[in-house]
């Protein structure tokens, strides 16, 4: 099939575009980062099982494609300075020998590149460093590694702007999380942020794969959210056990019948988030540093009513769970 070039006018054919031309389609800062993902050799060993055609003395930035029946195969990338475009297939869209992207188009994209940049002096960089910044994620998730990943890889991610709140760089795995053994929870497991033993955590939609696969690491439990208490929060999030009755700053006056057994004060305590409340078990009301009473959900409590100015809080009754305390003071006359 003979092949034709068309422009629509032939004056522009070959000649620069003027400053300002053109729509910006991408920040810099995710152009910068696409094209250092593209250039990283290490990564195209993995995903070809090897160096491939892609020997080349300078960073490239390079994407192939294969499409179904192997019909094409494309490779296309770009040096600051050349980009370079090549696809291989049979004219009458029949299947090749099984080749692909890097098979097929990669050996001749390589030789292209290289007879391209022969007249080259001064290759710049493919982005601009000062558009990235280096940051430590963990290999499962991809996110920022936290305080309970193993191991971490070291990736270099678009920098954040002054008012930009759209990228994750504050966002830790959420994947791995600290854990200690309860032999009561489904798992075997209780997330815990002061757990010794690290855990892949993962969320309901993965409940059948676990079922089906279990563990890839017998070194890391690979454990279910739903069985896990503890693990309801993003981050091992701890929770807030507030006293919100009495409310903080009460007056309460004895009553005159029944006599001091009779008085008596109802606390009832909110968890922040609710989420967490399942997985406290049982509550310990503490009132002037003296255990009160102990309470299950809905974490509603009597305690003896006596006159003078008290601190009550609310804690665990489990010490090795952790929480932040609200208290409440009141007076009691």
């Amino acid at each position: 099939i003979p092949l034709r070039l068309k422009v629509d006018d032939p004056a522009r054919l070959g000649a620069a575009a003027a400053p300002g031309e053109g729509e910006r389609i991408f920040d810099p800062g995710v152009a910068a980062q696409i094209t250092e993902i593209l250039a990283d050799p290490l990564a195209r060993v993995r995903g070809l099982h090897g160096r491939g055609p892609f020997v080349l003395p300078y960073p490239v930035a390079i994407k192939t494609g294969t499409s179904s029946g192997y019909r094409d195969t494309w490779t296309v990338g770009f040096s600051h300075e050349r980009t370079v475009a090549v696809w291989v297939g049979n004219a009458d869209g029949s299947g090749t020998a099984s080749l692909t992207g890097a098979s097929g188009a990669g050996y001749l994209f390589a030789d292209v590149m290289r007879r391209a940049m022969d007249d080259v002096a001064a290759r710049a960089p493919l982005w601009d460093p000062e558009l990235l910044v280096a940051v430590d994620v963990c290999p499962l998730s991809g996110a920022p590694a936290g305080p309970a990943c193993p191991e971490s890889v070291r990736r270099l991610e678009r920098r954040r702007g002054e008012h930009d709140h759209t990228d994750r760089l504050d966002e830790p795995c959420t994947m791995h999380q600290h854990v200690r053994r309860d032999a009561a929870a489904a798992s075997g497991w209780r997330c815990d942020p002061r757990g010794t033993t690290s855990a892949v955590v993962l969320g309901d939609a993965y409940e059948e794969w676990l079922l089906a696969h279990g563990p890839r690491d017998p070194t890391t439990p690979w454990i279910s959210e739903g069985g896990t208490p503890g693990c309801g929060d993003p981050g091992g999030q701890t929770p807030t056990l507030r006293v919100s009755t009495p409310a903080n700053g009460s007056v309460i006056l004895l009553g005159a019948r029944g006599g001091a057994e009779a008085q008596v004060i109802e606390v009832e305590v909110r968890v922040e988030p609710p989420a967490l409340a399942a997985s406290l078990g049982e509550l310990e009301i503490v009132v002037d540093g003296e255990v009160a009473a102990r309470t299950g959900w809905p974490f509603r409590a009597t305690i003896p009513a006596r006159a003078g100015d008290h601190e009550i809080l609310a804690r665990p009754a489990d010490p090795g769970l952790s929480a932040r305390f609200e208290p409440s003071r009141i007076a009691v006359r």
